[in-house]
C-alpha cells in the first residue's frame, strides 16, 4: 500500500503475511480546502502483494457495509459562520456642525468568513440604504475564503425625518453589531 500526494501510509510494506492474520495499516490524509467544503473525504486503498509461488494478489477495500469494495466516506464537520462590522461617518458637506437634509453618511461594511468553509454570493443588504435615499456598492460578493475579508460601502441621503429625529439607527444583514450614527 502507498499513499496519495496529500497522504502517507505507515507500516507498509508488510514482509510477510501468514494465512488467517491480519494487520492493520494506518493512513493519514492532510486535508484540502475543497474536501472542507464538500464536507466529507471519500476514500478507497488497494492491498497487493505476491504469493510464494509468484502469484499477485490484490483486493479493494471497503466501509464494512452490504456492498464489497465501496468507497469508504469521512464525514467533516463544517464551520459555517459568517461576521458583518459596519462603521458609519457623517458628512458634514458644508462644515457648519449639523446635519443638514442631503447631507451624507457613508458606511463600511466589513464582511469576514469566520468559518472554515469558503462562502459564495455573499449579499449584504441593510433595510436602511434602500433607493432612492440609500444605496450599497459591492454586493454581491462573489467568494470569502476563510478567514479573509473584504469592504463595501454603503450611503445614506439624510431626509428631514432623520434630522428630526436626531440620530440614524439601523442594522444590516446578514449580523452585526447595531450601529447608530449620531448628528
Amino acid at each position: 500500500m502507498t499513499g496519495g500526494t496529500n497522504g502517507s501510509i505507515t507500516g507498509s510494506p508488510i514482509a510477510d503475511l501468514a494465512p488467517g492474520t491480519s494487520v492493520t495499516i494506518t493512513g493519514s490524509l492532510t486535508l484540502t480546502q475543497a474536501d472542507i467544503d464538500r464536507g466529507f473525504v471519500n476514500n478507497q486503498a488497494t492491498a497487493t502483494g505476491t504469493t510464494d509461488d509468484g502469484d499477485d494478489v490484490s483486493d479493494v477495500s471497503d466501509d464494512d457495509s452490504n456492498l464489497e469494495d465501496d468507497t469508504t466516506t469521512t464525514p467533516l464537520p463544517q464551520d459555517n459562520s459568517i461576521a458583518i462590522i459596519k462603521e458609519g461617518t457623517f458628512n458634514d458637506a458644508n462644515a457648519d456642525g449639523f446635519a443638514q437634509v442631503g447631507e451624507t453618511i457613508d458606511y463600511d461594511f466589513t464582511v469576514t468568513n469566520t468559518g472554515d468553509t469558503a462562502l459564495n454570493n455573499i449579499t449584504v443588504s441593510d433595510p436602511l440604504l434602500v433607493a432612492p435615499n440609500g444605496s450599497i456598492t459591492g454586493s454581491p460578493i462573489a467568494d470569502l475564503a476563510p478567514g479573509a475579508s473584504v469592504t463595501i460601502t454603503g450611503s445614506l441621503t439624510l431626509t428631514q425625518a432623520d434630522i428630526d429625529r436626531g440620530f440614524v439607527n439601523n442594522q444590516p444583514l446578514p449580523r452585526e453589531r447595531l450601529m447608530t450614527a449620531t448628528m
